[in-house]
C-alpha cells in the first residue's frame, strides 16, 4: 500500500469529494471529537469493504460533512499518531491504519485515515465483531460477505490474469533464460533414457514461446499471469501492479548498524537472483581439516546454492498483495532475508 505526499492526497481527496461516497469511503464532520468505538467499527467496516471490492485501501476522513462541505476538524490536535496503537489493541491480527495524514485542504485542517483491506481469508474485526457498510450505514458483516472473504484462502494471486498485458511486456532475455531452464529440466530427466531426453529437448526447442510458457505453467492459455510479469516482465511493466513497484533491495550494514551501501533490483525477478548474490561479500576461509595434512582447505562463508535457494523462496512465497518488498540485509556475520 502506497504512502502519499500532500499533493497526491489533495488530488485523491478532491476525487473522493466529487464522486458519490461508496462503501470504502466515509466522511465525518468530527468537528472536535468522535467516539473511539465508532472509529474502530468504521475501521473494521471499511477494511472489509476494501477487500470485497478489490480496493487497495479504504478512507475515513474527518473535517468533511456527508454533504461534502469542507468544515475542518480539531480532532486530536496532539497525539494523533497514537491512534494507530490504540486501534491495533482492539483488532484481530493487530491490524491498524496504514497511515494517518494531517493536511490542509482549502485552508482547513483535514484528517485522512488510510485503512488497509482485510487480510486474505480473514475478516477485520473490532472487539470481536466484524462490520460492513450498507450505503452510508454501519452494519454487521453478513454471512455471505464472511464466506466471500474466507474463500480467498484458496485463491492463487500469482495465477490471476493481468488484463491488457501481452508478450511485448515480457523481457526477451528473461524469456530466453526461462526457456533454457525449463528445457534443461525436462530434457535431463533421470527416469528417461538418453534417447528419450534427446527427443524431449528437440520437441521443446521447436515450441513457440507461448506454447512453452503455457507448458511451464507461467502463462495460462497464452494469457499473461501475475507470476509471468514478476518473473519475466520488463522493468517498465510494473505499472500493471497498481502503483506498486515489485523489487528486491540489498543493503550492506557497517558494524555499528549504519548503512554502508544498498542497491534496488526490479523486474524481471528471474534475472535478479544472480545479480543480488553477486553483491554479497562471500569471503573464503582457510582451515586445516585434520592433523594428517599441512594443506588447508578453502570454503566460502556462505554456500552459494543455499543463498540462491533462500532468495528464490522469498520471491515465490511473498504475499505481493501487501505491497511489501523483498529485503536482503547483509551484516558482518549474517544475512537476513525478509519478504
Amino acid at each position: 500500500m502506497k504512502i502519499y505526499n500532500d499533493s497526491e492526497l489533495s488530488r485523491i481527496l478532491r476525487g473522493l469529494i466529487e464522486k458519490f461516497e461508496d462503501e470504502t469511503v466515509e466522511f465525518k464532520k468530527a468537528k472536535n471529537n468522535l467516539d473511539f468505538n465508532e472509529i474502530g467499527q468504521y475501521f473494521s467496516a471499511l477494511s472489509n469493504e476494501a477487500n470485497l471490492r478489490g480496493r487497495l485501501e479504504g478512507w475515513l476522513i474527518f473535517g468533511i460533512t456527508n454533504e461534502r462541505e469542507v468544515v475542518g476538524t480539531e480532532y486530536r490536535l496532539t497525539n494523533l499518531q497514537n491512534l494507530k496503537k490504540e486501534i491495533a489493541e482492539h483488532t484481530n491480527e493487530r491490524l491498524t491504519f496504514r497511515e494517518i495524514y494531517d493536511l490542509r485542504y482549502e485552508g482547513k485542517r483535514i484528517i485522512m485515515f488510510q485503512i488497509p483491506p482485510s487480510l486474505r481469508g480473514v475478516p477485520t474485526m473490532w472487539n470481536g465483531a466484524a462490520y460492513a457498510r450498507e450505503h452510508e450505514s454501519l452494519c454487521p458483516l453478513s454471512l455471505d460477505k464472511i464466506d466471500e472473504i474466507r474463500s480467498e484462502v484458496g485463491m492463487d494471486w500469482s495465477k490471476e490474469i493481468v488484463e491488457g498485458a501481452t508478450l511485448d511486456d515480457l523481457d526477451p532475455e528473461a524469456m530466453r533464460y526461462a526457456r533454457e531452464l525449463f528445457i534443461n529440466k525436462k530434457a535431463n530427466s533421470d527416469s528417461s533414457s538418453v534417447e528419450e531426453n534427446s527427443k524431449t529437448r528437440e520437441l521443446l526447442e521447436n515450441m513457440s514461446d507461448t506454447s512453452l510458457l503455457n507448458k511451464a505453467g507461467i502463462l495460462i492459455k497464452g494469457s499473461i499471469t501475475r507470476s509471468a510479469l514478476l518473473l519475466l516482465g520488463r522493468s517498465d511493466a510494473s505499472y500493471y501492479f497498481d502503483n506498486f513497484d515489485p523489487r528486491i533491495t540489498w543493503t550492506l550494514y557497517n558494524a555499528d548498524g549504519s548503512v554502508k551501501a544498498y542497491e534496488h533490483f526490479g523486474m524481471p525477478f528471474l534475472l535478479v537472483v544472480d545479480k543480488v548474490y553477486a553483491k554479497i561479500r562471500n569471503e573464503k576461509y582457510r582451515y586445516i581439516a585434520g592433523q594428517m595434512t599441512l594443506f588447508p582447505d578453502e570454503v566460502n562463508q556462505y554456500d552459494p546454492d543455499v543463498i540462491k535457494e533462500v532468495l528464490n523462496n522469498c520471491i515465490a512465497h511473498a504475499d505481493y498483495r501487501m505491497h511489501g518488498r523483498i529485503n536482503v540485509e547483509e551484516f558482518e556475520d549474517r544475512i537476513v532475508f525478509i519478504n
